[in-house]
């Protein structure tokens, strides 16, 4: 309930969701009998799964090991790499040592490397992920964590002073969301008005510009963009552009005024009505 509230605060507009597509060319192989295209194809496959949405291109190993110590272990072959040496298994004889260790560590490799896809999946289907969560799938180091803490709870103040400034008819956007969203909390399904308040941020300006609420939003995620690429890689910069994360819906971070706001729309809601259980 709290952070649907605060989502729905700090929503203006609908955010996308990211399609994943790979390709892949297709390789032919001369003089290879039809079972034995059968196994590349099957284990070719496999190797695929290891490809997606990750580029092992750039990463791929090279597989050197000793194969005649059968007490060191493989290591699992990654891009590239892993395609050919899964050719190599597939025209083995059948039943060989070589044939089942190639297998074996294919086997493995796709097992944890389609579920670190599958959970990378999952979280960055999220657009508005924990703070948490956010700097982990960014590997962002400590100091990295910091400043986007700071940045985030730096862009959120601006996002609630602007809806804090009175409009032209001296009402206050804020002030109007935040009963909207309280009567939603107290009556939910019905239509309070969000879409007659969502007209108004992008039609009116702010008072003393030619700037519409809504540009000026647009604005304040910019300059927290151009922060985040000061303090990124390039790498990072580029997943967090993928991932199309607003940078003001990152959610609990240090010194937010979320916190503040999410009491004062719950506080409204049981004005409303609303049965909430109290803070602790």
């Amino acid at each position: 309930m709290k952070n649907g509230a605060v989502t729905l605060v700090l929503s203006a507009l609908a955010l996308g969701v990211a399609v994943l597509a790979w390709t892949r060319e297709p390789e032919t192989q001369p003089q290879r009998t039809s079972d034995q295209s059968a196994r590349i194809s099957a284990l070719e496959r496999k190797v695929e799964k290891l490809t997606l949405e990750l580029n092992y291109a750039k990463s791929a190993e090279s597989a050197t090991a000793p194969r005649e110590a059968t007490d060191v272990p493989i290591p699992a072959p990654t891009g590239p790499a892993a395609v050919e040496i899964v050719r190599d298994a597939a025209v083995a004889p059948e039943g060989s040592e070589e044939n089942a260790a190639l297998a074996a560590i294919v086997d493995d490799a796709v097992d944890r490397k389609t579920k670190a896809v599958i959970d990378d999946m999952r979280l960055k289907a999220n657009k508005k992920p924990d703070i948490e969560a956010f700097a982990g799938a960014l590997e962002l180091d400590k100091s990295q964590r910091a400043a986007t803490e700071r940045i985030v709870a730096e862009g959120q103040r601006k996002l609630h002073e602007l809806l804090n400034t009175p409009t032209a008819d001296g009402t206050v956007l804020m002030d109007e969301l935040v009963d909207i969203v309280a009567k939603g909390m107290a009556q939910p399904g019905k239509d309070h008005g969000f879409g007659g308040w969502i007209g108004r941020l992008v039609s009116e300006t702010v008072p003393g510009t030619n700037v519409t609420y809504a540009t000026q939003l647009e604005s304040v995620k910019t300059a927290m963009r151009t922060d985040f690429r000061r303090e990124w890689t390039k790498e990072q910069y580029r997943e967090f552009e993928e991932w199309k994360v607003d940078p003001t819906e990152i959610q609990n971070v240090a010194d937010s005024p979320n916190v503040e706001l999410m009491k004062r729309i719950t506080d409204r809601a049981r004005t409303f009505g609303a049965d909430l259980p109290d803070e602790k």
